[in-house]
């Protein structure tokens, strides 16, 4: 599936880079996750990337990246779980069965307290943080725009 083939561009949403990849040589896009996954820098840690996929109607309608760890930048803003839906896939449910589901995989990997966040005027994201037991702790600025910072506890 082709990610340009929907009108939703990363440029403009801040869902994950994964749900807007061209899938045509999917083996070797998972490769290269698999990849990088493992791969620490000063901006990135090693991460599991998981996909929500609806069978039926062969779509990917969303992703979540669990980072196993925090390093200092991800302490100051995007925390342990980035996760998306498609926009077309929105206000179905989704992001809220992403996040229990990727609280349980992050808890599978021995991480107890759980960061995430969600951009201020997210309403949706911060929604769905609070349904999975989200407790805000504080708003930080990423990139000049209000970011809010909410761990979900064991």
């Amino acid at each position: 599936m082709n990610g340009k083939n929907f009108n939703d561009t990363h440029d403009t949403n801040k869902s994950p880079r994964a749900i807007f990849k061209d899938y045509s040589d999917f083996d070797q896009y998972i490769h290269k996750l698999n990849v990088d996954s493992k791969t620490a820098t000063e901006t990135f840690v090693p991460s599991s990337t998981y996909f929500v996929l609806d069978e039926d109607r062969h779509v990917f309608v969303g992703a979540i990246s669990i980072r196993h760890y925090l390093n200092e930048a991800l302490r100051n803003g995007g925390g342990h779980i980035g996760d998306g839906v498609r926009p077309s896939e929105r206000r179905k449910g989704y992001g809220t069965d992403i996040v229990r589901l990727g609280v349980l995989k992050a808890r599978e990997l021995g991480i107890k307290d759980i960061m995430i966040s969600a951009n201020t005027n997210n309403i949706g994201s911060k929604k769905t943080i609070i349904k999975n037991g989200g407790i805000y702790e504080k708003t930080v600025l990423e990139d000049g725009e209000p970011l809010e910072i909410y761990w979900i506890r064991e």
